[in-house]
């Protein structure tokens, strides 16, 4: 039930040449064993019928994993940093960058090729676990979906899981279906926005948009310009965001700002420095806006940190 990712060295060859690369691609060679590890490194929890991955790929210029999932159970991939090119045979399924994707039941091997770092976390478990999710799925059918501020909280707290001994299983396990609750809430959610329906132009914006906000917490523009920005009309944009993100643009900027100035204070950061960070200009609106969030003042989640400590 586990997913495996290798680095395959045929890059010039792929994807054209991808069947063929497959076949002839020995990662574990002593000759490059060494390399490999500097470029990519893996970390594996295993827990009854469920399988966590999570790997860190820092190539020094276009590389490629061959990710494959051998049993017949189910599985997520996620990118949280960086922009991986995707293809499963000599067929490109499209980019990934801080998306998700959710794999099909049977065997799979996709590529990912890549010209910078990646950050992923894969998840493999029984198909029975998530059947509810499964059925509101396209059976066999690869989607990228976006990585909700909810989703890169949970998968943020899996990478920097700092339990040991049977208390890190229990942990690891909570937060997995953690995860696959919210999936499954989005999955419904969509379904009934008729996310479909939105054209591919459209939902490419609607992204961009997206990107846009992360990449301008600090100095965030109203919705017309942010529209102008991203080359549609207001209407479309408010609307389709909705559908699409599952809140409204401000709503998404709000929770993106809280999410990174959790992160910020669990790491240490000072909190009139995580104010700054994420966009406020007075601390007392930042730590209002957190307590309301969260239930609790950003100064007493760093003494907590501390504590645990």
């Amino acid at each position: 039930m586990r997913i495996e990712i290798k680095i395959a060295d045929y890059s010039h060859q792929l994807p054209e040449h991808y069947k063929q690369t497959i076949n002839a691609v020995s990662v574990y060679e002593n000759a490059h064993a060494s390399l490999y590890s500097k470029v990519l490194k893996t970390e594996e929890v295993d827990f009854d019928d469920k399988h966590i991955l999570i790997a860190g790929f820092e190539p020094g210029s276009t590389a490629s994993l061959i990710l494959e999932k051998h049993a017949q159970c189910s599985g997520i991939l996620f990118i949280l940093r960086g922009k991986a090119e995707i293809y499963t045979a000599n067929i490109r399924i499209g980019s990934l960058e801080n998306q998700y994707m959710v794999l099909p039941r049977t065997p799979l091997s996709l590529l990912m090729e890549a010209d910078g770092p990646l950050k992923l976390v894969a998840l493999s478990f029984d198909e029975r676990i998530v059947a509810e999710l499964m059925e509101d799925l396209d059976d066999g059918l690869l989607k990228s979906l976006p990585i909700t501020p909810s989703l890169g909280s949970v998968l943020d707290s899996i990478i920097r899981c700092g339990h040991t001994g049977y208390s890190r299983r229990i942990f690891y396990e909570a937060k997995m279906l953690e995860l696959l609750l919210l999936i499954s809430n989005e999955t419904k959610r969509r379904k009934q926005n008729s996310f479909i329906s939105i054209k591919t132009y459209d939902l490419n914006k609607i992204y961009q948009a997206k990107d846009f906000i992360e990449r301008n917490i600090q100095s965030p523009c109203s919705l017309i310009e942010l529209a102008h920005k991203v080359g549609l009309n207001d209407f479309k944009l408010k609307k389709g965001f909705k559908e699409v993100i599952g809140t409204t643009v401000f709503g998404y900027l709000y929770d993106f700002r809280m999410e990174k100035a959790r992160i910020l204070l669990e790491n240490g950061a000072p909190v009139n420095e995580v104010s700054y960070e994420v966009g406020y200009k007075n601390p007392h609106h930042f730590t209002a806006a957190f307590k309301k969030k969260y239930g609790v003042l950003p100064s007493s989640l760093k003494r907590q940190n501390k504590q645990s400590d």
